[in-house]
């Protein structure tokens, strides 16, 4: 009793003296024992937090700021979630005794970006970029570094991977629910002229490759959970109502894509068929993609497509004056590039302000701030993670997850497609970390391949 009346004591004093936060701290130590003690679940957590819960205060659950603010030394809770998922597959490692995983042929190319991350920290700092801004870019680009390597040490068993996957398809099948309900309540994200479902990347890329994986199972006759069919509707619609015409038109791609890998359909007239395809999107995305990423109504943006309308704004002005300025800045430094958090300048007149750290063209982000080692490396993964996916979809003996692997592989080439017009990876943070669970994902299955198939996966891509 006296102990009892202590701690409460105690707990008063220090919600006076703290604040009524301090009555959550048992609560919250018990929930991060927990976690730490249960890794995957932990990754559910940090997975389901970046997809549901939006940065912006929008939507049905309008409290994004807080999960997205930094809470103690320049880390978010979503922050604070990876390090309990880092920490807790760790320990684990220990205890079951078993060796941490490479992700195999991604291994090089993540850890050669790594190094080039290093590199382009160090010439931001001698560049005169501020170190608590190196730190806070640090940890975002820390998901992208760790999280592939957490991920193919948890999804070791084909049912973790399964559970994985089945979950991916869960968040895009609730994100696109959520989006239709928003959008019907007036509480989505408002643009001039009306109510979109989603601005930012992450519920729009993981919406397409939920639908590319039905795509690619329907035309497998890979048998799929019943409720998936109900989703597919709403989620088609949820994704046209974000109205980001780069994703729509790296969708048409995509769908073109998977459905010839799908197919398995050979010869000359299928590879045609899919160069044209992919030069008319390229063509598309870098001549329309200029103009504003966002309108509302869609005669608006049917209108936009048409080429007399480019630049006839200042802020689609403005990507071509950026454009212009950073390709100065790299012909001056091709070498090392500016460095992290040292802006960009403004060689020519600029039609508007901007943030000048970013770039909307994520090769030339790369190469400006990491150097050009760091687009080399960075093209490395990707084409890596690309090859690596297909070779899951290829030689995997589980269904489901050869249609998982070709969504994936399908949502990356969208994705780059995408990424021509504004830089996602490893820039935006809620994007960055879907990324790193993806590469791991494809990882962890590229394990699971059947004994000696990785061996001859990988030295078929080496």
């Amino acid at each position: 009793m006296l102990l009892g009346g202590g701690t409460g004591l105690f707990v008063v004093l220090a919600i006076e003296r703290v604040g009524p936060i301090v009555a959550l701290l048992p609560a919250l130590a018990l929930g991060a024992a927990y976690l730490i003690d249960q890794p995957r679940v932990a990754l559910a957590a940090l997975l389901g937090v970046t997809v549901v819960i939006e940065a912006d205060p929008v939507g049905l659950l309008p409290i994004g700021p807080s999960f997205y603010q930094p809470v103690r030394l320049g880390l978010t809770p979503t922050d604070l979630l990876l390090g309990l998922v880092v920490l807790g597959t760790a320990l684990e490692l220990v205890r079951t005794r078993s060796h941490p995983r490479g992700i195999g042929p991604m291994t090089l190319p993540i850890l050669a970006l790594a190094g080039a991350y290093a590199a382009g920290v160090a010439t931001g700092f001698f560049g005169g970029a501020s170190p608590n801004e190196l730190v806070l870019s640090s940890i975002r680009m820390t998901h992208l570094l760790i999280l592939p390597f957490v991920c193919v040490s948890l999804l070791r068993e084909r049912r973790e991977q399964n559970a994985f996957l089945a979950g991916a398809a869960g968040l895009a099948a609730a994100k696109g629910v959520l989006g239709l309900l928003a959008v019907a309540g007036g509480a989505g994200f408002a643009v001039e002229g009306g109510i979109i479902t989603y601005y930012e990347p992450i519920a729009n890329w993981l919406m397409l490759m939920f639908l590319l994986g039905v795509l690619a199972a329907r035309v497998r006759d890979v048998p799929m959970p019943g409720w998936v069919s109900w989703a597919v509707p709403l989620v088609v619609l949820s994704f046209l109502l974000s109205y980001r015409r780069s994703f729509w038109l790296a969708a048409a791609f995509a769908v073109v894509l998977v459905l010839i890998v799908a197919s398995r359909r050979r010869g000359r007239a299928v590879l045609a068929i899919g160069a044209v395809g992919l030069l008319l999107v390229l063509a598309g995305t870098l001549t329309l993609g200029r103009s504003s990423e966002v309108q509302s109504p869609v005669v608006e943006r049917a209108r936009s497509l048409q080429p007399e309308r480019l630049a006839s704004t200042s802020a689609d002005r403005y990507r071509l004056d950026e454009q212009d300025n950073v390709i100065a800045d790299l012909r001056a430094h091709p070498l090392t590039g500016l460095g992290m958090n040292v802006p960009w300048t403004a060689r020519h007149p600029l039609s508007e302000e901007h943030d000048r750290n970013y770039v909307h063209v994520v090769a030339l982000w790369y190469w400006l701030k990491l150097g050009i080692l760091g687009l080399i490396a960075f093209a490395w993964l990707y084409a890596m993670a690309l090859l690596t996916a297909f070779r899951v979809w290829s030689k995997h003996p589980d269904a489901r997850i050869r249609v998982g692997a070709l969504a994936a592989a399908g949502g990356l080439v969208a994705l780059a497609i995408v990424e021509l017009t504004a830089s996602f990876t490893g820039v935006e943070p809620r994007l960055t970390t879907g990324f790193g669970a993806v590469l791991g994902w494809v990882a962890a299955c590229w394990h699971s391949l059947p004994q000696g198939a990785s061996a001859r996966a990988t030295a078929s891509i080496e």
